[in-house]
């Protein structure tokens, strides 16, 4: 779940084995040195060295993040990276996550893309700027939809890439345990939190399915003029530009509603449910091992 991470490893000792290492060809680059590692990249300053790539492609020699990668794969790659290059990757800290998950369709990637109107206030563009689908921007994080099978041809196909990309780790302490090194993302505790988050970004997305025909609608008598054209205005950049907040507000909560009574939430469901039943596996992790800590401490008392 856990794939691009951006890593800061200080200390004297562990910069001279990175600098030492016959793993990593360190070339000058910038105002320091640059090398590549299965998937990670190493740039090496005077009292730092920064990490960055995907965690999910080291577990693959650097070839892919297409398939799965569990928890436990995840804790395997931080002792693998440990054991390498002889640091304790566990206490490296983080300043940057990606997290999401891989998820096969039953349905066309892209149509399930071009469904997608609205995030939070923002109008999608699809195609957007990103190359295989669409990237929503904020301040502290990012919301990342993607053809995973048109990306990687490692990927089989209709594969969704559904992530979030946290730029600033201090809105998520607000709703994530408090971590900061590499060794706190090893818990299913932090992991069934970051599944939480990202259900509850998945939900403020607004779709209309594509074969939604608002023209039918208002011909069936299903639907009158006016609210065919806020059907029509909701897709619209400007739909939310009301300098009301109240009339805005309106708009959109009839235009969502319009949108659930009329437009196939299929697509949108088998996403959701995914998420929730993933949801429930960690959920009932966290319960095992919290009863496993207890009877360790009965037994100890």
């Amino acid at each position: 779940m856990i794939c691009g991470i951006k890593l800061l490893v200080f200390g004297e000792d562990n910069l001279k084995k990175l600098r030492d290492s016959k793993l990593l060809d360190f070339k000058p680059y910038k105002n320091g040195q640059k090398a590549v590692f299965n998937g990670l990249h190493f740039y090496l300053y005077l009292n730092l060295c920064k990490i960055d790539g995907s965690m999910h492609k080291f577990k693959n020699g650097g070839k892919h993040n297409a398939d799965n990668f569990t928890l436990p794969e995840f804790s395997e790659v931080i002792y693998d990276l440990s054991e390498t290059f002889e640091i304790d990757f566990y206490l490296a800290k983080f300043c940057h996550l990606e997290f999401g998950f891989n998820i096969k369709l039953p349905f066309p990637v892209v149509k399930f893309l071009a469904s997608i109107i609205l995030y939070r206030g923002k109008i999608t563009k699809y195609p957007s700027h990103e190359k295989y689908g669409i990237r929503f921007e904020f301040a502290e994080y990012d919301i990342k939809l993607y053809n995973k099978s048109d990306q990687c041809k490692y990927a089989d196909e209709n594969i969704l890439r559904i992530e979030i990309v946290i730029k600033k780790m201090r809105r998520f302490h607000q709703k994530i345990a408090n971590i900061s090194t590499l060794g706190d993302l090893a818990s299913f505790k932090v992991w069934h939190d970051f599944v939480w988050e990202l259900l509850l970004q998945y939900d403020a997305l607004v779709f209309l399915g594509c074969d939604t025909d608002i023209i039918e609608l208002r011909k069936d008598g299903k639907i009158t003029d006016a609210e065919a054209k806020l059907l029509i205005d909701g897709q619209k950049p400007y739909f939310l530009n009301d300098k009301n907040r109240m009339k805005r507000k309106q708009n959109f909560d009839e235009f969502k509603r319009l949108i659930d009574t009329h437009s196939s939430s299929e697509m949108k469901d088998f996403v959701r449910t995914f998420l929730i039943r993933t949801l429930f596996v960690f959920k009932l992790e966290v319960s095992r091992q919290r009863k496993q800590s207890k009877e360790r401490r009965k037994s100890v008392e």
